[in-house]
């Protein structure tokens, strides 16, 4: 049963004057949007649309959910890390009426664990990762599946570590038709891998991280294909001074473009998160550690090199998401009035505003981007509360009404 709530947005975070400026050049860049009048305030609907279970209810969806994405019938589809009927995690489906199923429960041999976003293809079937398990002897280390609209999941490859390892973020359709993704472990040097995978199935690993004292390591950040063609992700650790990094390779493999986080103190530190590109060709993404207060930092890298980095706080949990009001929504871990997460708006101005605060029953611990529903709603989860504390699914939608006379 979904509950809903309405308010006025809670707070705003009033940013020191350098940093206002910094988010509205970095913002302006990025789109142009008619901020709120004087007159005029937003409301805020926010709803608990599902709490999710461990167990084998097949309308539980599984624990511990990772976030959705809409797929042409309309519905949402995402994964679930754990729960299910062999409690090795799910794919779940959210109809529009807010009504969840467990389409599949992995079960070690398809996989288990499974992380990141699906995709849906050209071929309009769902494709994803799993972090552990797979087909075959030996020690497999995660899947790469494809699940048809019946529901049949097919296992298109089995990690055995020299070829990558413990998967942790989605794929990219690229211009040529094949997904890339990328492992967090595994590959020549034990630091992850860029892998690429036909439709069918043939698999070739792209890229070893780990070989130089620069190079990134722990790439858990699907990957972007930009308009130039090339894939940019970023790293957890490594880099020239151990905070990650920012990197570009061509569709055949080859690096073109590396920067480091942590040269200096304040820098973005620890990315996870996958990049927006900009319309000027900058990179622009979120970084779990890092600024002022080393909780979180909004980083923009510019094709020059340049990087502004602003503070964000509290651990954003996600990249960012470009909604059709024109505004940035990203969510954070922790922070709020309950300290257990929040949900933020960021105005193409540079105005940053708390929009919702967990509180526990509504969710807890908001993990990764949000994506906007065909209602216009924009739809979330939590990595933990809600009735059983698995996580919920929630939804978020905001008006401009007219600012009461005082």
């Amino acid at each position: 049963m979904s509950t809903e709530s309405t308010g006025s947005q809670r707070r705003s975070v009033a940013f020191r004057p350098w940093l206002a400026g910094a988010v509205t050049l970095l913002f302006v860049a990025m789109a142009h949007a008619q901020s709120a009048s004087a007159d005029s305030e937003s409301v805020v609907h926010f709803r608990t649309v599902h709490s999710f279970a461990f167990g084998k209810d097949p309308h539980s969806g599984g624990a511990r959910p990772r976030p959705p994405m809409l797929a042409s019938d309309g519905n949402l589809y995402g994964v679930s890390y754990a729960g299910g009927q062999n409690d090795f995690g799910t794919v779940y489906r959210v109809k529009p009426s807010g009504a969840v199923t467990t389409v599949h429960s992995f079960n070690v041999s398809d996989g288990y664990g499974p992380e990141g976003t699906l995709i849906q293809a050209s071929d309009g079937n769902l494709y994803g990762v799993t972090s552990s398990g797979g087909v075959g002897g030996g020690f497999p280390a995660g899947t790469v599946f494809r699940l048809d609209p019946a529901g049949v999941l097919t296992t298109l490859h089995t990690f055995r570590d020299d070829d990558g390892g413990d998967p942790g973020a989605g794929l990219v359709q690229a211009s040529d038709g094949r997904l890339y993704g990328t492992t967090s472990g595994g590959g020549q040097y034990g630091h992850g891998t860029v892998y690429r995978i036909a439709l069918d199935g043939t698999f070739e690993v792209m890229y070893h991280f780990g070989a130089s004292r620069k190079d990134g390591q722990r790439p858990l950040a699907p990957l972007i294909q930009t308009r130039d063609g090339h894939l940019c992700g970023t790293t957890y650790t490594g880099g020239r001074w151990g905070g990650g990094t920012v990197y570009c390779m061509t569709l055949d493999g080859q690096m073109t473009r590396v920067h480091g986080f942590g040269a200096q103190a304040g820098d973005a530190n620890g990315s996870t998160s996958p990049l927006i590109e900009g319309d000027d060709g900058s990179l622009y993404g979120t970084s779990n550690f890092g600024g002022s207060q080393d909780q979180g930092a909004l980083f923009l890298l510019r094709r020059d090199g340049s990087v502004k980095v602003m503070d964000v706080w509290a651990r954003p949990s996600g990249g960012l998401l470009k909604a059709s009001d024109g505004n940035f929504y990203g969510t954070v871990f922790w922070g709020g009035a309950s300290d257990k997460g929040w949900v933020y708006r960021l105005t193409p101005s540079g105005k940053l505003t708390e929009v919702h605060s967990f509180s526990g029953p509504d969710g807890a611990e908001g993990d990764g981007e949000l994506v906007e529903g065909t209602d216009g709603r924009l739809y979330g989860v939590t990595e933990a509360g809600g009735t059983t504390d698995s996580g919920v699914l929630f939804s978020i939608a905001g008006r401009q009404v007219p600012r009461p006379k005082r």
